[in-house]
């Protein structure tokens, strides 16, 4: 579990205000953070044809260039990625070596990024709520949640950037990366570089907007380019919670006409990707 000091209520207040608030990495999570990252070097390096194999089930596992998109299906964003989740944890055994090592080393890291998510999203609705205790989320997150790794190459890319400008589609984001490029969107209408290497930086999506009435921000942000690095890879936790908990914790006529849960299964295809399916682990 996250130290009381990484979620204390001045970050917690920060969060709900700004949408966006950075963190230190967890000593107890640092080995799993870096155990990821030299397994993800080691993963697109690999053949394209041997990095092809290790596609699967629900858009897990690998997605080369060209398959995922932020804004528009004409601009796919410029990076190729891979995917843990717990509902294709059971095809494991059938990836390549450097596959399998990856998605071992995900499932680690997924473990110690649950808890954190889980935990903030406790204290934001008891914020919003006034009342400690008020909702239980708790268990929610490990079947409606990913860790995607993206890999680019920002030095060969002629694009202007490698993701357009979006908000997540999910409830929260925790990344951190290995190099610049980050540009988040803030109140005043600016964009302000983030740089999150060996920190957690945790950021409102739509899912979280709609929960708080419209409270909670959810950040636009995009990736640009920067000339002269060779490769980056940013590490991130799209998370989200069983559909049928996703109840408005103030309800405003922001989100009063909006099926919440409806919105957690399909938002997945804003980005061309396919819509979860209410079955955790549908047969």
């Amino acid at each position: 579990m996250p130290t009381p000091a990484l979620f204390s209520p001045k970050f917690v207040e920060r969060f709900v205000q700004q949408g966006f608030a950075t963190a230190d990495i967890p000593q107890s999570a640092a080995d799993r953070f870096r155990e990821a990252f030299q397994a993800g070097a080691e993963f697109f390096k690999a053949d394209s044809a041997d990095k092809m194999t290790a596609r699967l089930p629900r858009d897990g596992g690998y997605r080369p260039f060209g398959v995922e998109f932020s804004a528009s299906p004409s601009r796919p964003d410029e990076m190729e990625s891979f995917t843990f989740s717990h509902r294709s944890v059971e095809t494991q055994i059938q990836l390549f070596a450097q596959a399998k090592t990856l998605h071992g080393a995900m499932c680690a890291l997924f473990a110690s990024i649950e808890p954190m998510v889980e935990e903030l999203t406790l204290r934001a609705a008891d914020r919003l709520k006034g009342t400690s205790g008020a909702v239980d989320f708790t268990g929610s997150f490990k079947d409606w949640s990913l860790l995607q790794l993206n890999y680019s190459r920002p030095s060969s890319t002629s694009a202007d950037f490698i993701n357009d400008l979006h908000e997540d589609g999910c409830l929260m984001t925790v990344m951190t990366v290995t190099g610049p490029g980050l540009e988040l969107l803030v109140a005043n209408g600016t964009f302000v570089p983030m740089q999150p290497t060996d920190r957690l930086l945790f950021m409102s999506g739509e899912i979280l907007n709609l929960l708080s009435g419209g409270t909670i921000p959810a950040i636009h942000h995009r990736v640009r380019p920067v000339r002269g690095l060779a490769e980056r890879m940013s590490m991130l936790f799209f998370a989200d919670m069983n559909p049928a908990v996703c109840k408005p914790w103030l309800l405003t006529p922001h989100n009063i006409s909006v099926d919440i849960g409806r919105r957690v299964l399909t938002n997945s295809s804003r980005f061309g990707l396919a819509e979860w399916n209410n079955e955790p682990n549908p047969a």
